[in-house]
């Protein structure tokens, strides 16, 4: 039981601890921080470890990683700690070193990494970027210590200045981002990303037949956020996926909820690149529908035009496990991204939403207006549902119902709506009259 043990944290490469064995010492220095004592975490990346991998082969980069802990532990004290994280990354913590000191372990660690190795008979010479952070100066958190000195190791590493100690005014800016990637996660785990739906008007028979799912991020200290304050930092930080499937799941429960009350809806949600390319996806909507009781034609996928070129092959596939079981999928800001007309021959698309930029300047330029009407035409031909989104008065509404557009959303018609806020517009609205 023992042994077991010991192997799950140790690396089986180079016999160090492994990335588990890090965190479990960053745990326990957690205590020593909150006692004022001090602690430096240094990382240690190889500089051009890649090159030596596609030049020399990947067992000789596995043989120098191997010679690369005897050389450090040389350098290190007894009771300091060091661990492979993975790669060609080390991590070492070390007690009682103020910045000036872990600064001169660092240069000495290098140092030791700049002897030649030998390996296959020839002698090998390697660099390292180092970065370090002290506890409790700038952190009373091993875990965020770590995370600081990575940040000055890419600072080393961008700088070719060998050995960088964390500073709020250069590294700052990745700081603060460390801890929204943190917030966020938070927020899908604390349940503070909400939904506010915008209608969507069925030019056809002048009835508000569905909307589209917007997510806000109830923040505990800044307010109501939109995506644009989020989204690009859960795309950089892997969190568009469970994000994605969090929206659709709430989506779906308050189309339930409505459904309950007389009202079923359609919902359109946007979806990430992440969603599109996993195969489990498909499975996962699956289980929502049924879960909430919904038939899958209630829920629309959005996906863009640049997502699809990503990995067109997959996207191809997931989409069409979708479309199998009935659930929608709309092209959205159709005109702004590659408009090929291939993609549209082979995805299995059920709607077009043509992109605000054209529907807003549809009454006021000819050209425009030339091009809502040839996109209409090419929808209907495909059989496809056009949606144009951005209507934002009344001229450009009667315009795209004398042209036959099938579904319209806007400011003019509503701005997005709160749940209940929505559910009152709607019980409060006079239907408008057949545009037949």
């Amino acid at each position: 039981m023992a042994d077991s043990r010991r192997q799950a944290r140790t690396d089986e490469l180079t016999g160090l601890p492994n990335r588990r064995s890090v965190f479990e010492a960053l745990a326990a220095a957690d205590g020593r921080l909150a006692t004022g004592h001090r602690t430096a975490v240094l990382v240690l990346d190889l500089d051009r470890f890649k090159e030596i991998n596609d030049s020399l082969g990947h067992a000789v980069g596995d043989a120098l990683l191997a010679q690369v802990g005897p050389r450090l532990r040389s350098e290190l004290r007894a009771d300091d700690v060091l661990a492979r994280l993975g790669g060609d990354e080390f991590v070492v913590l070390a007690s009682d070193l103020d910045a000036e000191r872990a600064r001169l372990l660092g240069e000495r660690l290098r140092g030791r990494l700049q002897v030649p190795f030998s390996l296959s008979g020839m002698g090998l010479s390697v660099d390292a970027s180092v970065g370090v952070a002290i506890g409790p100066d700038e952190s009373r958190s091993a875990v965020e210590l770590l995370q600081l000195a990575d940040l000055a190791m890419y600072a080393a590493k961008a700088g070719r200045t060998g050995v960088e100690v964390y500073d709020e005014e250069r590294d700052g800016e990745g700081r603060h981002r460390l801890e929204d990637v943190a917030q966020l996660r938070n927020a899908l785990e604390r349940h503070e990303l909400v939904l506010h739906y915008q209608p969507k008007l069925a030019l056809g028979t002048g009835e508000v037949e569905g909307v589209e799912a917007l997510v806000r991020w109830q923040h505990p200290t800044r307010g109501l956020l939109l995506p644009d304050a989020f989204i690009e930092l859960a795309e950089s930080a892997g969190l568009m996926a469970p994000l994605t499937s969090r929206v659709i799941e709430m989506a779906l429960a308050q189309c339930r909820a409505w459904a309950d009350r007389g009202r079923p809806l359609t919902v359109a949600v946007n979806v990430s690149p992440s969603n599109l390319v996993d195969e489990v996806f498909p499975d996962q909507v699956r289980g929502l529908l049924a879960r909430y009781g919904l038939p899958a034609g209630q829920l629309v996928l959005e996906v863009t035009e640049s997502l699809l070129m990503e990995d067109r092959e997959r996207a191809v596939r997931v989409l069409g496990r979708l479309r199998e079981d009935g659930v929608g999928v709309a092209i959205d800001d159709y005109g702004t991204g590659y408009s090929s007309l291939a993609y549209l021959a082979a995805l299995p698309v059920t709607e077009l939403k043509l992109d605000r930029t054209f529907v807003g300047a549809m009454t006021g330029s000819p050209r425009a207006a030339s091009i809502v009407t040839s996109t209409l035409q090419l929808a209907h031909a495909l059989g496809l549902v056009l949606v144009a989104e951005g209507a934002e008065d009344q001229d450009t509404v009667d315009a795209l119902a004398a042209l036959g557009c099938d579904v319209v959303q806007g400011f003019h018609l509503s701005r997005p709506l709160a749940p209940e806020a929505l559910w009152s517009w709607l019980e409060e609205r006079v239907p408008v009259a057949h545009a037949g």
